[in-house]
C-alpha cells in the first residue's frame, strides 16, 4: 500500500485500512499510537475502545506475541480516565498474558496436540467467567481460537474438524459482535453439515439456534425472516441422530 495514500487519513481509518490489507505490523503500531492518545480517548471512547480491541487481538491472535500484549495493558493502565470495562477485565487479562509468557516455547505438530491445546485453553477460559458473557477469559479464547485456525488450515479435513468447529464457535460467541457478526453461526453452520445426525451436530445446532433466536430477538419479541427459518429447520434436520 502507497503510504502517500493512507498518510492524510484520520488515524483509525489509517490503523483499520492496514488491518484489512493484512499489514499487521503497520496496524498494530497505529493501534497502540491511538491506544496511548488520552485526548483522543476522552473524546472518542467508543473508537477508542475499538482500537483496544484491534490492537489486542492483532497482538494476542495473530502476532502471538504476550510481551507486545503486555505492554499495551501497562499503557491502557496509565490513561487517567479508564472506562469501566476495561478496568475490570485488565487484571484478568495480564494474569493470562503472564502466564502466557512463562509458558512460551510449547510446540504442537500434530492435529491431535493442537486439538488438545485449544480444549486446555478453551476449559481455562471458562473456569474464569463468572457469567457468560463475562471477557475475563478473552486472551485464552484468542488463543484458542488462533490454534484452531491453525488445525482447520493443516487438517481441513481431520478427524477432529467438527469439534474443532464447535469450539471456535464457542470463542468467537464471546470475542464477536453477535448482534453484527455471523461468524460463531458459520463455524456452528459448518460442524453440523461435517457431521449430520451426530450427538456433536446436535449441540452445535443448540448454540446456533441460540443465537440466531438472540439475534432476532427485541423489545418486541422474536421475529425471525422466512429464509432464516428455513435454514434452520434444514440444519435441525441435519442435525437431529437417527434412531437406531
Amino acid at each position: 500500500m502507497d503510504p502517500i495514500a493512507t498518510k492524510n487519513l484520520p488515524p483509525m481509518e489509517r490503523a483499520q485500512l492496514l488491518a484489512a490489507t493484512r499489514q499487521f505490523d503497520g496496524a498494530l503500531e497505529e493501534f497502540e499510537k491511538i491506544v496511548g492518545d488520552a485526548a483522543f480517548a476522552k473524546k472518542n471512547e467508543i473508537q477508542w475502545g475499538k482500537a483496544v480491541r484491534h490492537a489486542f487481538t492483532i497482538a494476542v491472535r495473530v502476532k502471538k506475541d504476550p510481551v507486545r500484549a503486555l505492554a499495551l495493558m501497562d499503557q491502557i493502565a496509565l490513561l487517567p480516565q479508564l472506562p469501566g470495562f476495561y478496568s475490570g477485565h485488565i487484571p484478568a487479562w495480564k494474569k493470562s498474558l503472564q502466564e502466557w509468557k512463562e509458558e512460551q516455547g510449547k510446540v504442537f505438530n500434530t492435529e491431535e496436540g493442537l486439538f488438545m491445546e485449544a480444549m486446555r485453553l478453551t476449559k481455562a477460559a471458562k473456569d474464569m467467567q463468572e457469567y457468560p458473557l463475562d471477557h475475563s477469559g478473552d486472551v485464552l479464547y484468542m488463543r484458542s481460537s488462533a490454534i484452531l485456525h491453525e488445525l482447520l488450515t493443516k487438517y481441513p479435513d481431520g478427524k477432529r474438524k467438527s469439534e474443532a468447529l464447535l469450539l471456535a464457535g464457542t470463542a468467537y460467541d464471546l470475542l464477536d459482535d453477535r448482534l453484527v457478526s455471523p461468524l460463531p453461526e458459520l463455524y456452528y453452520e459448518g460442524c453440523i453439515r461435517n457431521s449430520p445426525h451426530s450427538e456433536i451436530a446436535e449441540k452445535c445446532y443448540s448454540r446456533f439456534e441460540q443465537n440466531v433466536l438472540f439475534g432476532y430477538t427485541g423489545s418486541g419479541g422474536t421475529f425471525v425472516p422466512e429464509d432464516v427459518l428455513s435454514v434452520m429447520n434444514e440444519l435441525r434436520n441435519l442435525a437431529h441422530m437417527k434412531k437406531p
